[in-house]
């Protein structure tokens, strides 16, 4: 978690081989612990990145491969501690 603006949008770049700028997209990155979480997303003219660091507990989420591409409802639910693998949807009811 100590990479900054410029490290984590050259990571971006590298892996994806884009250009990050005007992108609408937010770019996550959690710690090997699971209790940190650092954002990295272009806000109309510059670099915007947002942190957070639990006191308690950790991120209940399993990844696969290391990159994950979710939602915003998603990533809202999984940084306010929901648990997904005890989420389960009902089943469509045909009328």
């Amino acid at each position: 978690m100590r990479k900054g603006f410029d490290s984590l949008s050259e990571l971006i770049k590298e892996y994806h081989e884009i250009k990050l700028a005007g992108q609408e997209r937010a770019y996550v990155f959690f710690n090997r612990k699971l209790d940190r979480v650092k954002i990295l997303y272009w806000d109309r003219d510059g670099y915007c990145s947002w942190y957070k660091r639990l006191e308690a507990g950790k991120f209940k989420y399993k990844f696969k491969d290391g990159i994950v591409k979710i939602v915003h409802k998603d990533l809202e639910r999984l940084l306010l501690g929901m648990d997904y693998e005890r989420i389960k949807l009902r089943n469509k009811i045909n009328v």
